[in-house]
This record gives structure tokens, C-alpha cells and sequence, in this order.
């Protein structure tokens, strides 16, 4: 059983990812602020969900995660509405691993999840 860490503000979502987290025998952990990744991630995570969305500063927080030689091997998958082309760029620049529509993210969760922690 894997942890998967959730910054995800939107209620729908987040409860959704944890639906499919659960399904597939893995746990969540919801993180309040991307402040809190750093400190959450060294606790106990397998890998990331970044909603782009996120009015924290998801980028600073994912350039930390893999600058920190304890956290630097955990994927992060950040998801944000298709439009948004400067939060795509942010996130490929911050480092996230992998990087999907808003619209992939939901047509798409349990292979996402499931690839995510594999």
C-alpha cells in the first residue's frame, strides 16, 4: 500500500483521486499548502498530485522536493485546465514529472494513479 499526496483545492477532485487511490489499495494524505509538501513527502509518500490550480506556490515547493536527495525520485504528476499553457510550462520547468490536462486528469485517473505508483 502506497501514499499518494494530494494538493488538490478542488473538494471534487481531491475526493475523487482518493476514491481511485483507495480502489486500486492505496492510501491518501491531503497537503493544506504547498508549503507542507517538503515536510509531507519526507514523512511518508510514494508520489505527487499537484492541481496547477493551486493558489500556493506549487513551483517552489516541486523544485524543493527534487533538490532534496530524499525526495528527488518521487513522481509528480501535476494536472491543470488545457488553456493554461504557462502553468504547463511551470510545472515542466519546476520539474514535475508528468504533466496532463484537467480533462485527461479526470477521463483518465485510475491508469494515471495506477501508473503513477508503479
Amino acid at each position: 500500500m502506497a501514499t499518494l499526496l494530494l494538493l488538490i483545492p478542488d473538494l471534487m477532485f481531491s475526493v475523487r483521486v482518493s476514491d481511485v487511490a483507495r480502489a486500486l489499495g492505496h492510501t491518501t494524505r491531503e497537503v493544506p499548502a504547498a508549503a507542507a509538501l517538503l515536510a509531507a513527502a519526507r514523512e511518508d509518500a510514494a508520489a505527487i498530485i499537484i492541481d496547477t490550480q493551486t493558489r500556493s506556490d506549487w513551483q517552489s515547493a516541486v523544485r524543493d522536493l527534487k533538490a532534496d536527495p530524499a525526495t528527488a525520485a518521487l513522481p509528480i504528476l501535476a494536472f491543470g485546465p488545457h488553456v493554461d499553457v504557462t502553468a504547463a510550462r511551470q510545472a515542466v520547468g519546476a520539474g514535475c514529472d508528468r504533466i496532463v490536462t484537467r480533462g485527461k486528469f479526470a477521463a483518465e485517473l485510475p491508469q494515471l494513479v495506477q501508473e503513477l505508483l508503479t
